[in-house]
């Protein structure tokens, strides 16, 4: 069985505000996310488990903006992170975001204008976030959780949910250890 670790991709966007950083050690999972948006992200927040118990980061960015909330479901995880950065008020910050699971889509919250990106967690798993903030989200990265037994397969169906070396379609496949 292979080894699970932990990738830190990004950040995107730009550098004003004050480094946000979630310590991915020992999460399970992302339960919840809420993101105060308008014509930028004003604030990001994530609800995980941990050990076995809920914990939540702190906001980060301001209390601009109209709140969103959205609760993962507990077999949905979250597979990529898109959206937009850009200028804004004289700040560079991210101008919208996008979180695709493996269950669906949700957003875009805030204005897809600027240049977009994506964070995506080949072979894997979103299971932290990290970033700057000051009143707006300046920027956001991720932690991907990668490894374990989950990968390449070992013959048999080749069904939903199931993936083989070679396989393109690797966001329906399921990630062990989640």
């Amino acid at each position: 069985m292979a080894s699970t670790q932990v990738v830190k991709i990004g950040p995107c966007g730009g550098g004003g505000g004050s480094e946000k950083n979630m310590d991915s050690s020992s999460i399970t999972r992302i339960v919840k996310i809420s993101v105060r948006h308008g014509v930028a992200i004003d604030n990001f927040a994530v609800r995980f488990v941990r050990n076995g118990r809920e914990e939540s980061t702190e906001q980060w960015g301001g209390q601009g903006g109209n709140l969103t909330e959205f609760n993962l479901q507990s077999t949905e995880f979250i597979t990529a992170v898109k959206g937009y950065y850009g200028n804004f008020n004289g700040n560079f910050v991210v101008r919208s975001l996008k979180f695709v699971t493996n269950l669906g889509t949700f957003g875009p919250y805030g204005q897809e204008e600027g240049v977009p990106f994506e964070l995506p967690a080949i072979n894997g798993q979103i299971i932290g976030f990290h970033g700057r903030s000051g009143q707006l989200l300046d920027s956001i990265g991720v932690y991907v959780k990668v490894g374990g037994s989950s990968g390449g397969g070992s013959g048999g169906s080749t069904g939903p949910g199931t993936w083989q070396t070679g396989d393109t379609n690797f966001w329906d496949r399921p990630v062990s250890g989640a």
